[in-house]
């Protein structure tokens, strides 16, 4: 699955919101894993700082070092523990 285009509004940061939205994508990509091939869950980070969030909250690996294109294993989301 390819996530498009995904944040928060920059007054609303730090506010907890995009970890509620993700952790919300998540769950839904485990739904819909259960009647589809789901393997993994990429998307292109808008910039570095972005890129090191999702590594660093959601355990993100890039694709390429460096770069931002990024992805999350199937198996990885189901080891996340959500609330």
């Amino acid at each position: 699955m390819y996530i498009g285009m995904f944040g928060v509004h920059t007054p609303l940061r730090k506010m907890g919101i995009g970890v509620l939205m993700m952790r919300d994508l998540l769950k839904r990509v485990l739904i819909i894993a259960e009647n589809a091939g789901v393997r993994l869950l990429m998307l292109d980070a808008v910039n570095e700082e972005a890129a090191i969030y999702y590594e660093r909250k959601f355990d993100f690996q890039r694709v390429v070092e460096g770069g931002l294109q990024m992805f999350l294993t199937l198996g990885t989301i189901m080891d996340l523990n959500f609330p």
